[in-house]
């Protein structure tokens, strides 16, 4: 059958000479995976701009529950970059969130609430002049609708028991974590380089330790390069 549904590009991997197979989170699905034929010739290159990380989609698509990978029917953008893919800092964080997102989300279906989570963000990350503190409000933010979420003092408590840090680094975790969490807006800066670093990777440390599928996460080696 036929189904209507927006998505969230996640990854994709080559398969056979001009076609792939991308990861895709769907509204209406949860995360579900489709070839896409003839989309790495020569004459159909630019298609494959559909399919890099954190693109929003809408989409008709086939759902045939006795089989792993799905089809597509037709696809178009729901948003279109104008940043994303042309700037190095905030194409790095589209890679770290479409992973984070692909390790924990869901297969459940009818996530439309959680979709309109991701796209908000996307655009922010997009639109934003200032993106320092952004992928720190994400992971706090994303928490809640993971069921792990916990408030400043208590991811602090945990990660004192999980890692050792100096007096300094507490009062640089306890200030930063209270900062970005009682922030409304994702765009707004608010810690320095130091104090960021340490809050990320206490957000990670969180993470890792209450979601089983995080122990390696690719894209933040390469994001810790990025802001250093």
């Amino acid at each position: 059958m036929l189904f209507k549904t927006h998505g969230i590009v996640l990854n994709h991997i080559k398969f056979k000479e001009s076609s792939i197979i991308v990861k895709i989170f769907t509204a209406k699905f949860g995360v579900q995976s489709y070839l896409v034929n003839s989309v790495r010739s020569v004459k159909s290159k630019p298609k494959m701009a559909y399919f890099i990380p954190l693109t929003p989609l809408e989409l008709v698509v086939y759902k045939n529950d006795k089989k792993d990978i799905q089809r597509i029917s037709e696809y178009k953008l729901a948003y279109s970059f104008t940043e994303i893919p042309f700037q190095a800092t905030k194409t790095t964080l589209a890679l770290f969130l479409s992973e984070i997102i692909y390790k924990t989300v869901s297969n459940e279906e009818d996530q439309e609430e959680l979709f309109e989570f991701f796209f908000n963000y996307i655009q922010i990350l997009d639109q934003s002049e200032k993106i320092g503190d952004f992928h720190l409000h994400f992971l706090i933010e994303y928490s809640k609708y993971l069921g792990i979420y916990a408030d400043a003092i208590e991811i602090e408590k945990q990660v004192i028991k999980w890692q050792v840090l100096q007096p300094i680094e507490l009062i640089q975790l306890k200030n930063g974590l209270s900062l970005i969490e009682s922030e409304n807006d994702p765009s707004k800066v608010l810690l320095n380089k130091n104090e960021r670093k340490i809050v990320l990777e206490a957000l990670i440390i969180f993470y890792k330790k209450n979601i089983p599928s995080l122990q390696f996460l690719e894209s933040y080696e390469i994001l810790k390069s990025v802001f250093q």
